[in-house]
């Protein structure tokens, strides 16, 4: 296993302009950005991997004035790193300046876009499930080189909405993600509604019947996909046994106001404004995670594990 970073997933902003019920992100304050400066400072690490993957996530990304920047600085010195941004696909003007601007040097990228429901996503996300639509097919007019996927957040609002929406995915050549709502102290839903997370047995049998549903139909066409979202069944029946865990190995999740965290599940290892990202990916604090996985492995949730970016 190689002992530089592989994976990187920076959260440029804590901003964000829904207000979704299983996230909490947008009640934070202060509003946190991280800089063009931090983000080259990473870039030039020799922390990172050569062929290291990244992606970019908020918050909502688009609503970073600098944007357009920090991703022609990715592309200038990580040619084809770039894989992944994360989008609530509201902001139409500000994804058509960006594309319009870089998305001929995408290689191998996809945009995440996220959409819970075909009649629930109003009611969880407090925004248009029409608006977003329309710019997925302007997006897929003008831009058709560039790979969209809807990602699906479960929670007790919208699970029956699961089928349906992947079904609505398949029709219009779009991927599709799934993940479970969970409680990131670290991240999106510190302030959340506990009862958003929480299912009954009922609950959970019904939704991992329908991520079956899912799984014998994408493992077709897309079995990292699909091996993810068995995984996510297995969580959900408890039959999953402590596993190792690749993420504090090979992955960072950089935040707005620069901590560092291995996991978004353990405490922070480091801040990119005070100490290098080597200094951070081989301080005692990362390595103590590292340790504890090795040693006890970790059932705590399938949002890594290694099979997504």
């Amino acid at each position: 296993m190689s002992n530089k970073i592989q994976h990187i997933n920076i959260a440029v902003t804590n901003r964000c302009n829904l207000t979704c019920k299983q996230c909490s992100i947008w009640q934070e304050n202060p509003k946190e950005d991280l800089s063009l400066k931090n983000i080259e400072s990473v870039l030039r690490s020799q922390a990172l991997d050569e062929n290291a993957s990244i992606a970019l996530t908020g918050g909502e990304p688009f609503l970073h004035s600098d944007l357009i920047n920090i991703v022609g600085s990715i592309l200038e010195q990580k040619p084809s790193s770039l894989k992944i941004i994360s989008t609530n696909g509201t902001l139409k003007n500000e994804m058509m300046s960006l594309f319009n601007k870089h998305g001929n040097l995408f290689s191998d990228f996809s945009l995440h876009i996220s959409i819970d429901g075909i009649t629930k996503h109003d009611e969880q996300r407090g925004s248009s499930l029409k608006t977003i639509t329309n710019n997925i097919i302007l997006i897929k007019e003008m831009f058709p080189e560039i790979n969209i996927k809807l990602k699906f957040t479960i929670t007790k609002i919208n699970y029956t909405d699961i089928v349906s929406t992947y079904e609505y995915a398949k029709s219009h050549n779009l991927g599709f993600k799934i993940k479970l709502v969970e409680n990131a102290k670290n991240y999106t839903n510190k302030f959340s509604d506990q009862n958003m997370i929480n299912f009954t047995i009922k609950e959970k049998k019904l939704i991992a019947k329908d991520l079956l549903f899912v799984y014998n139909d994408l493992k077709r066409s897309n079995k990292k996909d699909a091996v993810f979202i068995h995984e996510v069944i297995k969580f959900l029946l408890e039959k999953n046994d402590p596993a190792f865990c690749r993420t504090p190995f090979n992955r960072i999740f950089i935040m707005p106001d620069g901590k560092v965290y291995s996991c978004i599940h353990f405490n922070c290892i480091g801040n990119i404004k005070d100490k290098s990202l080597e200094e951070i990916w081989h301080s005692k604090s990362a390595e103590s995670i590292r340790s504890k996985i090795k040693e006890h492995g970790c059932k705590n949730c399938v949002a890594y594990h290694g099979f997504t970016l």
